[in-house]
């Protein structure tokens, strides 16, 4: 038997209510601590206590893959066997059934052929006295029971047959033939005041323990009315339904729901589905779970580190204001993270100090992607990129009577499960977090203050931060940190774009990290992390010799289609290293080297003039041609065999792919958005993380 533990949920009620807790925001709902541990060691102490289960999988979304690979590589469980969904938002999601299927397939691709699998939501709880290997062995004796029962009847067959043909009659061969394929599922009596309307609800028959209907979440009052039982997210499929699993998550099917629920009213007809009754609820279930359970659960196993719910919504009215004004800069492109009007929302909202400052700032900067030109922009060229709004990283400052800058305990680690703990997260990720990206901001925005005779007041601060852009695939993780940094020191100091001009701040943000971090890049991330949405860019040296940066232009995002996927890599190389000698070449006047970047300054120009004009097929060519001319520039020795078998899947499909940034992921243009499910396939089927690309902001 396998476990899957399925953690991939998007949008749920307690994360967002959690946001004003400095401990526990950011933290996935499955990691958050209960009585003193995550939500999902619990479950994980309780799969230890049985040697039934030989292999566990762990399914994630792509926004929160980070932090659940670090659990688990604390916990003894494989990197490898946290399967990311490549999902970050509620409205690409696949739905926990096709997740389920994705943790099946990577089972198979390792070697293993589950013929029975326990599927749990880790992020609800069991109570407290929940004991797996006693559910097991129920589990068991009910197969015992349908196997006697199918020898019985396959006995009473034969003597029938015997009966009207008298011969001799051959050998059952032994119990195998009559081998147990049934399914097993919990369920509860619903509680006063529970909605059947938000569960699985079952029926049961009571003396086979059989599984007679199932509805989930029922709509019809009848049936929510005659609702007397509710089934959570845990379940032990046996082969039958493991078969109908690939049924229903066909690609043909086009269903309007792939959750588990949706599952288990689809298959229990035609499977045997047995029902083990529960003392107890599970808590914390479904994304409408808030506060209030997440408190009360702490309470039922014994913690008391939740604090009152008073001190999250103390400044929920900032937040609410915080959150209205996001989404009035998300639909006014033009006049995006003001910060003359973000500095009057927060001071309004949190209050200010003596001086009528805020007394804290956030900020935050997507990740983005290179559309077409790149990597013309650290030469003079012209480049076509987005934001995305599938990644993100963000900065907090709340004011403090020292300086203070807070590690990351994620990237910034210094506590470790044992030394093959700190081993394997070294060899990985390297040494170097966040916390030199902010030391090197704040040092950097001093100086540029001083330069430009900005005298900033007297006040120190805390910071923190996080992130879920993917690390080394080429999506500007390292500049988006330094830009969220940037907006939130100048909305903490009070300082607008009067100050520090919109398009000075690119430059600003590429000085911290080559000449403060020895980063080698170009203009093109800066500029549309500071200027959001579809950026047309012209770096031109006339350009930026007269006025010391380029000219830049906002593509209405409606001439963008909705057909661009990134695909990237679980095991990427440094994005640093991808750029080879080719800028030495440059500046000793290599004659290649300068007409490729005129070349690819051209595909930013052309692709430009495709987009507005409505021809996709131009500029899914010059994609194409962005790509080659790089890989003949490069070599692909430098480009990387990983990075173009990304390509040629892609391609396989009929997409037109290049590079985001500097490697380690892919862009893709797909024909429809029709081929994304075999596209999903095949890239997840080669180790890779497929993400449909959703525009920012």
């Amino acid at each position: 038997m396998i476990c899957v533990l399925l953690v991939a949920g998007v949008g749920n009620s307690l994360e967002e209510e959690l946001l004003s807790d400095e401990k526990l925001r950011g933290i996935p709902r499955a990691l958050l601590p209960v009585a003193g541990k995550p939500m999902l060691s619990w479950w994980w102490s309780s799969i230890m206590t049985t040697r039934e289960i030989v292999s566990v999988y762990l399914v994630c979304n792509a926004s929160n893959y980070k932090p659940f690979e670090r659990w688990a590589t604390a916990n003894g469980l494989p990197a490898s066997n946290v399967v990311n969904n490549g999902v970050t938002s509620a409205e690409n999601a696949l739905g926990a059934a096709r997740d389920l299927e994705l943790a099946l397939r990577r089972a198979t691709s390792d070697g293993i052929s589950p013929k029975e699998v326990c599927v749990i939501a880790g992020d609800s709880l069991f109570f407290k006295e929940f004991d797996l290997p006693q559910v097991i062995a129920c589990y068991r004796r009910l197969q015992k029971r349908e196997e006697s029962e199918q020898k019985r009847a396959a006995d009473e067959r034969s003597d029938n047959d015997a009966a009207s043909s008298p011969r001799p009659r051959a050998s059952s061969g032994g119990s195998q033939l009559f081998a147990s394929r049934a399914s097993l599922v919990l369920y509860y009596k619903l509680p006063p005041g529970e909605e059947a309307s938000k569960r699985g609800i079952v029926s049961i028959d009571p003396v086979s323990k059989r599984v007679t209907d199932f509805v989930e979440k029922p709509s019809s009052a009848t049936q929510r009315d005659a609702a007397q039982y509710a089934c959570p997210l845990f379940y032990i499929l046996g082969g039958d339904a493991l078969t109908q699993l690939n049924e229903f998550c066909a690609e043909s099917q086009h269903r309007p729901s792939y959750s588990c629920g949706s599952f288990l009213e689809f298959a229990h007809s035609s499977s045997n589905f047995y029902g083990l009754r529960l003392p107890g609820a599970f808590s914390l279930v479904g994304v409408s779970a808030g506060l209030r359970e997440y408190r009360e659960l702490d309470r039922c196993f014994g913690g008391s580190g939740i604090p009152n719910e008073s001190s999250f919504h103390q400044d929920s009215a900032a937040h609410e204001k915080r959150d209205a004004h996001e989404t009035t800069e998300a639909t006014t492109p033009s006049s995006t993270h003001d910060v003359s009007d973000a500095a009057t929302s927060v001071e309004s909202a949190l209050g200010s100090s003596s001086l009528s400052l805020p007394a804290r700032s956030y900020g935050m900067a997507y990740a983005r992607t290179g559309l077409l030109g790149n990597p013309s922009d650290g030469f003079f060229g012209k480049t076509l990129a987005c934001t995305i709004k599938n990644f993100r990283a963000q900065v907090w400052l709340v004011e403090s009577e020292k300086l203070c800058i807070k590690p990351h305990p994620l990237f910034d680690p210094s506590e470790f499960g044992s030394m093959n703990d700190l081993y394997s997260i070294a060899l990985r990720e390297g040494y170097h977090g966040g916390l030199r990206l902010l030391m090197a901001t704040c040092k950097r925005f001093f100086q540029l203050c001083m330069e430009n005779s900005i005298a900033l007041p007297r006040r120190n601060f805390t910071v923190s931060y996080d992130t879920n852009i993917p690390r080394q695939v080429g999506l500007s993780g390292s500049s988006a940190i330094v830009t969220a940094l940037l907006r939130a020191l100048m909305l903490f100091y009070g300082l607008t774009d009067a100050d520090i001009p919109k398009p000075l701040q690119p430059a600003f943000v590429l000085s911290v990290e080559m000449e403060e971090m020895g980063i080698q890049a170009g203009l093109q991330d800066r500029v549309v992390q500071c200027y959001e949405g579809v950026v047309y860019m012209d770096f031109s040296k006339d350009l930026m010799d007269r006025d010391g940066h380029g000219m830049y232009e906002v593509v209405p995002r409606s001439y963008i289609p909705d057909r661009f996927f990134i695909a990237y890599r679980a095991d990427p190389s440094d994005s640093g290293k991808i750029h080879s000698n080719v800028k030495q070449r440059w500046l000793e006047g290599d004659t290649q080297v300068m007409e490729a970047m005129a070349k690819f300054a051209s595909f930013a120009e052309r692709g430009r003039e495709a987009l507005l004009s409505g021809d996709l097929d131009v500029f899914g060519d010059l994609m194409t041609q962005n790509f080659e001319l790089r890989r003949a520039l490069y070599s692909d020795a430098v480009v990387g065999q990983p990075n173009i078998d990304m390509v040629e899947i892609g391609r396989r499909h009929g997409c037109a792919c290049k590079f985001p940034g500097s490697g380690g992921a892919i862009l893709g243009l797909a024909p429809s958005r029709d081929v994304f499910a075999a596209l999903r396939k095949d890239f997840e089927d080669n180790g890779c993380v497929f993400t449909v690309l959703e525009l920012a902001p």
